[in-house]
């Protein structure tokens, strides 16, 4: 009886150069995998990193604001940390998002995970500063409506930041 993988296994027992050839065709095929990934990656990650700032300099701007948008924002942004954890913005706005609802612990963690990241990450300074000033977590719910006051220089850079951000 005829054995196909015994034939298939003398086959290439005696053609090293097609089991090399075929490895490297292999190799070719997943890196352009990996880079078609990397790229719809980026795209996405473009895409939810925008809808998150728009949507946060629309919450900074406005007298009030909505859950809808607030979650809208945080989604997205958490969206955009899941594409590239390496990338330290995301990670900056979900820490001023908290500290601006005063989830003072919360803020805490990704403004620690941004200074790993990237120490020297623009603005990290005035987000410790505004993460200090909270007080102490005294309810599991943040408040929505009005939009906790920021002290106006605070206001002014970060809105700066957005608007480099957005480019």
């Amino acid at each position: 009886m005829f054995n196909v993988f015994k034939a298939k296994k003398n086959e290439t027992a005696n053609n090293p150069l097609s089991s090399l050839s075929d490895d490297i065709e292999k190799a070719k095929a997943r890196k352009v995998n990996e880079k078609q990934e990397n790229e719809t990656n980026e795209v996405l990650f473009a895409e939810s990193f925008k809808i998150a700032v728009d949507t946060l300099q629309q919450l900074l701007s406005e007298n009030g604001y909505s859950k809808e948008k607030f979650d809208l924002c945080l989604q997205n942004l958490l969206k955009a940390t899941e594409l590239k954890s390496t990338e330290p913005s995301p990670y900056y706005y979900l820490s001023l998002i908290l500290s601006i609802v005063g989830k003072k612990e919360e803020a805490m963690e990704y403004f620690d995970i941004v200074n790993y990241i990237d120490p020297e990450f623009d603005g990290l300074d005035l987000l410790y500063q505004q993460i200090q000033n909270l007080e102490s977590e005294e309810s599991d719910e943040p408040e929505f409506d009005p939009l906790p006051q920021v002290e106006a220089d605070a206001l002014d850079s970060i809105l700066g930041n957005l608007s480099f951000a957005k480019n």
